[in-house]
């Protein structure tokens, strides 16, 4: 009996920690999706100019995206600087999207590690309980031949049989692998945080973009702040403080709820992309319709 429970605690021990090394090296991946190289950031702080008159004749939906661009008549005349302040606010929503896409992606490889661990440990126990039932079947074999003890056989049948059947019920529950998670760069806490675009010191433009109303509904943070709330109200209530905190334990439970949130987050951005390619059409329209 001692032998089983030595062979139960030894194969619990080492099955969850096979391959421990293989798992950091995604999660060192995973802090390398933060922007290195900023924009000029200067370009997107200007104030615009107090000259609006063609910009409050644009409509609505274009007016709120210049508006956020912070463009102005004395710009909209001078194509040349118009067109370095499109390319300027186009890196500036680019990288943003990027940014996300690539905490999403490494969120996906991380669940994916965690369960390569898990099931690594439920075949380690796998095999270790054929393992178990074959070499249980023969010492009894070589018992019955050897001194027709029949019940120094039935025991061990009966202790090989009880710790192959412990192994097999362990190998249906693996342990609930988690890792370590450090983001002190959190992209969500900013978006969640920051209660207007001076708030922040990167993408100026994307945040003015997200806190500002959109014509026919709320502001797009508006709606995401909406949808992280039903988000976090199919999950634990220490969830929201993990996710938006500096970082923490993660199971992939959590893994999947973080992606969820950012895939929300990039779904909104990439609707902001549509808004600036509306202005971005409608100012190319104008400047082609414009005498030379």
């Amino acid at each position: 009996m001692r032998l089983a429970c030595a062979v139960l605690v030894l194969v619990a021990g080492c099955g969850g920690s096979l391959d421990r090394v293989r798992h950091l090296e995604p999660m060192r991946r995973a802090d390398s999706c933060a922007r290195i190289t900023d924009v000029p950031w200067t370009a997107l702080d200007r104030a615009a100019g107090s000259d609006r008159t063609r910009i409050d004749a644009m409509p609505d939906d274009v007016r709120r995206v210049a508006e956020a661009a912070r463009l102005d008549d004395a710009m909209l005349g001078d194509r040349i600087v118009l067109v370095e302040h499109l390319l300027v606010l186009h890196a500036d929503l680019g990288g943003a999207i990027a940014e996300v896409d690539c905490l999403s992606d490494q969120l996906e490889d991380l669940q994916a590690e965690l369960a390569d661990r898990e099931a690594a440990f439920s075949l380690t126990v796998t095999l270790v309980s054929i393992a178990v039932g074959a070499l249980t079947a023969t010492a009894s074999g070589v018992i019955d031949l050897a001194t027709h003890d029949d019940l120094v056989s039935a025991v061990v049948q009966i202790i090989g049989g009880a710790a192959a059947t412990a192994l097999g019920v362990i190998a249906f529950f693996p342990p609930n692998e988690t890792l370590t998670l450090e983001h002190d760069r959190n992209v969500l806490r900013v978006v969640r945080d920051a209660r207007d675009a001076d708030d922040v010191t990167r993408a100026p433009f994307v945040m003015r973009m997200l806190v500002a109303p959109r014509v026919d509904g709320p502001s797009p943070r508006e709606t995401l702040e909406r949808r992280w709330s039903d988000t976090f109200a199919l999950v634990d209530d220490d969830m929201p403080a993990l996710i938006f905190g500096n970082g923490g334990r993660y199971d992939r439970d959590a893994l999947r709820t973080r992606e969820v949130v950012l895939e929300q987050l990039e779904a909104e951005l990439q609707l902001l992309r549509q808004d600036y390619e509306l202005l971005s059409r409608y100012l190319f329209e104008r400047s082609r319709d414009a005498p030379p």
